[in-house]
């Protein structure tokens, strides 16, 4: 599979570089300019990905659809010097340097053409494009906002409960599964977000504004006025959360933010910041991109055509397949060209791999204005569906009496599908881009019919995360102080139930050895199940899958693929799947379960520092019953189990006790009631 998208990918960058779509050029023109790739080869072998500007989460997230081989390639490296120092020469301020397509943006006029076109390593020229946000079509305020309503879910969504009831995000969320440890990019004209509640909670990870080249996406000085405007509307879609209000699919999600879209009418809206944006975030880690921007029909000189809408000619389409390839999501709104002359997707929703994204009404009807299918070369588009008409989301204008608005657009349809397909990765974080797709656009409600107004239908969150089966998360070590060994904790999720005896760990410290098998025990809830590990064992060379099985007889793993690819603790090279193993972020004391307690109780507590710990029992009056522990311990979470008795061993009365945890720096109590 993953050779064939590669040479899939070389044919789109061969297409494109021997295409010359520019015609006459007006004064002042911005074009792409293709270079050859001569003087970018290297082996690859030694090429370390800081150096190239790429995290340490983006190589992670590539290894999911590439080889360890493969992580870095040519696309990745620098455009050749000489080449940018030839044309600079002659005149030309680089604008943006594309290393995924070996191609610059410049302005160029019309006596320059020429001289440029016959330079001996450019391959093409063509014009830049403009683009499409599709602004919302209605606008109008949300007069119930704040307002609490009954819910039967652990959150209130409040007025945005219709956009997420359709879909089913409140039975995802209801799982604990909130978007955590999904990193999604944003691409759009900018974002206002601080100081504002709703989104109090967001944890923005980076951001970057490609028009001004600074680290700032809210609007600046020299922005027009509402710049910012229609991207913190769409991330307010995806990310919000105050409840009563608006509460996004995935909420808990990490974001970077890419400001590539200009406002102000006499500029381009330039298709050349959106390439640079998406491979920013690619190489911030980003899994998931949202992009409510689009691009079809231009001004004088240069038009892409329906015919270009062939999954492989369009400059932002081939970016974003090759996103793609390394292992990102790209969503994209079809447009709202349904009732226009245009009438069709635009570009980059022809991407053979990128998500497309059609609106609905509150009913399922396909809105007036959402754009259809199918693509030039018969594919169908859009891909899938939600709502995208009376959308809530949040009023930018700070100075308005209403804090939200109702919103319609494919622009908003777009981040909904977005955190799905978050929401997908939160359950199985070892899913392809492939995968997490065929997750989405098989549970969508037209799956068995799909056609070129609906795609595969309206997407069903729930649905989706259990496409690939069973869900095993939130994975937690605990060191048992005083029974020498780990206790191995997992949530296993299923819609028909699991079947409590079915649960099996198999583990073991090397490949070449064959694993041990365990059977996990159901502790005290009902999806959380519990192993005993030696404590000799090394966590860093740990890997592990599970087995289980739900009430109707249907196998699962975990990953879904087990045991082809296994999960470990550690980073790792090979194709074993990391995970984010829960680490405590400070020292803290939980209440002991059960409790009250009769026999023996739990005393879990988290350390986040290496440090001298002591745990004892006090009774109400004050006076030591038992000391615990009192040594040195490492950072990790411990746990402890009093079987209530004293120093002498002797079994103590009925009543109140303390657990008292106390550190180099810290202390912390709480109360216990024991009934004999």
């Amino acid at each position: 599979m993953i050779k064939a998208i590669w040479k899939y990918s070389l044919l789109f960058l061969t297409i494109l570089i021997s295409f010359n779509h520019v015609q006459t050029l007006m004064a002042g023109e911005k074009v792409w300019i293709f270079l050859q790739d001569k003087g970018r080869t290297s082996n690859f072998i030694n090429v370390k990905g800081s150096a190239l500007g790429l995290s340490e989460r983006s190589l992670k997230r590539r290894q999911h659809v590439l080889p360890q081989s493969e992580l870095i390639d040519k696309k990745d490296l620098p455009l050749n010097p000489h080449y940018l120092t030839q044309l600079k020469a002659m005149g030309l301020q680089i604008h943006v340097e594309s290393r995924w397509l070996n191609a610059v943006s410049a302005i160029l006029s019309p006596a320059q053409l020429e001289d440029i076109r016959s330079l001996h390593f450019v391959q093409g020229v063509r014009a830049v494009a403009y683009s499409n946000r599709n602004f919302p079509v209605v606008k109008s305020p949300v007069f119930s906002q704040g307002h609490s309503t009954q819910t039967d879910h652990n959150y209130d969504y409040g007025t945005s409960r219709t956009q997420n009831k359709m879909i089913r995000v409140p039975d995802v969320h209801d799982l604990g599964i909130t978007g955590s440890g999904v990193l999604i990019g944003m691409i759009d004209t900018g974002f206002d977000f601080r100081d504002r509640a709703v989104f109090d909670h967001l944890d923005v990870v980076a951001e970057h504004d490609f028009i001004w080249d600074d680290d700032t996406t809210t609007n600046s000085a020299i922005d027009p006025s509402r710049q910012d405007d229609h991207g913190t509307e769409t991330l307010s879609v995806i990310a919000g959360y105050l409840p009563g209000s608006l509460i996004g699919p995935a909420f808990q999600a990490q974001f970077a933010l890419a400001k590539t879209e200009w406002l102000a009418w006499e500029f381009r809206f330039e298709e050349d910041l959106w390439v640079a944006g998406l491979e920013w975030l690619e190489a911030q880690g980003v899994d998931v991109v949202s992009s409510s921007v689009a691009y079809s029909d231009f001004d004088d000189g240069f038009t892409y055509t329906y015919d270009d809408l062939n999954g492989a000619s369009c400059v932002t389409t081939i970016a974003a397949e090759i996103a793609f390839e390394k292992g990102m999501i790209v969503v994209n709104s079809a447009g709202n060209e349904r009732n226009n002359d245009w009438h069709y997707i635009m570009s980059p929703a022809d991407g053979k791999h990128v998500f497309a994204v059609g609106a609905v009404d509150l009913t399922g009807e396909i809105t007036y204005f959402s754009s259809v299918g199918p693509t030039a070369d018969g594919r169908i588009k859009p891909d899938v569906m939600a709502m995208g008409m009376g959308v809530v989301a949040v009023n930018p204008n700070r100075d308005s009496e209403y804090d939200f608005f109702y919103l319609s657009g494919t622009s908003f349809s777009c981040p909904i599908v977005a955190g799905v397909c978050a929401l997908v990765l939160d359950a199985h974080p070892e899913l392809t881009p492939l995968e997490v797709q065929d997750a989405v656009r098989m549970t969508s409600d037209r799956s068995t019919n799909p056609d070129t107004l609906y795609g595969w239908g309206i997407v069903n969150a729930y649905e989706a995360i259990f496409y690939h089966g069973m869900i095993f998360k939130d994975f937690k070590l605990l060191s048992e102080l005083l029974s020498d060994c780990y206790t191995f904790e997992i949530n296993v999720l299923s819609k028909q139930g699991v079947d409590p005896n079915s649960v099996v760990l198999h583990y073991g410290e090397s490949s070449a050895v064959p694993f041990e098998n365990i059977r996990m025990d159901l502790v005290h809830d009902s999806s959380r199940f519990a192993a005993n590990l030696p404590l000799s064992i090394n966590q860093d060379s740990l890997r592990f899958y599970i087995e289980a099985t739900d009430w109707e007889g249907n196998p699962s793993t975990g990953p879904w693929d087990a045991p082809l690819r296994v999960y470990t603790l550690s980073d790792t090279s090979n194709e074993d799947i990391p995970i984010p193993m829960d680490q405590p972020s400070a020292i803290h004391l939980f209440p002991n379960y059960p409790n009250p307690f009769n026999q023996e109780t739990h005393i879990v507590f988290d350390l986040n520092i290496t440090t001298h710990v002591q745990l004892k029992i006090y009774n109400i009056n004050g006076q030591v019953v038992r000391t615990l522990l009192s040594k040195q311990l490492s950072p990790g979470f411990k746990r402890v189990v009093w079987d209530g008795r004293d120093e002498q061993g002797v079994s103590v009365a009925s009543g109140l006790y303390l657990s008292h945890l106390k550190t180099d720096k810290q202390s912390r109590i709480v109360k216990m009631s024991l009934l004999r």
